[in-house]
């Protein structure tokens, strides 16, 4: 698609906001084809376009069963962040939901194996994981030691602490204030 403001004889600048590409479906009721798309992926400018300036963001839409109101589930903005549940992501990926106690994301594997979610910046990084069962969670870092555990590699109970701040329970080194 493409997308301009004023005439098809004096086309102007597209506006900020001004949708470029619609990709909708709907479906057969039994009587009649819906009136309105159940499902879509837009594309719009996100600024002024001008020579040097071309930003744009997409939605993406459903509608939920037993309804027939279509509302936007997903958006990537123009820098990128994907929102799950937000039209305003404040990071590289923002889940959020107004649901009290939903499971808000999952990460899971068919795998018997130790699973783990690794938060980093590249040369750091904490994990969060899994061990081969239910019974072995695990929390670590690297460098600052912050250390809970019973993971598969060290199967025994043991909170360490930070760096210099001792701690220690089944340790892993502390010597004191605790240990």
């Amino acid at each position: 698609g493409r997308r301009a403001q004023g005439t098809l004889a004096a086309p102007t600048a597209t506006t900020s906001g001004a949708g470029l590409l619609d990709i909708g479906g709907r479906g057969y009721t039994g009587a009649a084809f819906a009136a309105a798309d159940a499902a879509q992926i837009k594309f719009f400018s996100g600024e002024a376009w001008t020579g040097t300036a071309n930003g744009t963001y997409m939605t993406f839409s459903t509608t939920a069963n037993g309804t027939t109101t279509l509302s936007e589930q997903m958006r990537i903005d123009n820098a990128g962040n994907v929102g799950i549940g937000t039209t305003a992501a404040g990071a590289t990926l923002d889940v959020e939901t107004a649901t009290a106690g939903a499971t808000i994301a999952k990460f899971a594997t068919t795998s018997a194996a130790n699973s783990s979610v690794i938060i980093g910046n590249g040369t750091t990084s904490m994990h969060l994981g899994i061990g081969s069962t239910l019974l072995n969670p695990y929390i670590w870092g690297a460098n600052g030691n912050l250390t809970l555990g019973n993971d598969i590699v060290n199967p025994t109970l043991f909170i360490q602490g930070m760096t210099g701040g001792n701690v220690g329970i089944g340790t892993s080194s502390p010597a004191a204030a605790l240990d």
